[in-house]
């Protein structure tokens, strides 16, 4: 079963894991695998954009 998730949406993140625990009872293994880039040297990445980086990655 596939839960697509908006990583920025932590509101909807408590919706998805009640749907999996009632569609498959308990859940044994969880991958999570989510992420995005930024091309562009450190020295000129905003701030904004880095802590956005940081939250979906982290």
């Amino acid at each position: 079963m596939v839960l697509p998730l908006d990583l920025e949406d932590y509101e909807k993140l408590t919706d998805k894991v009640t749907k999996a625990v009632s569609f498959f009872g308990s859940i044994d293994v969880l991958v999570n695998n989510g992420g995005l880039s930024q091309r562009s040297l450190v020295k000129d990445t905003s701030i904004k954009v880095d802590k956005r980086l940081m939250d979906i990655i982290i």
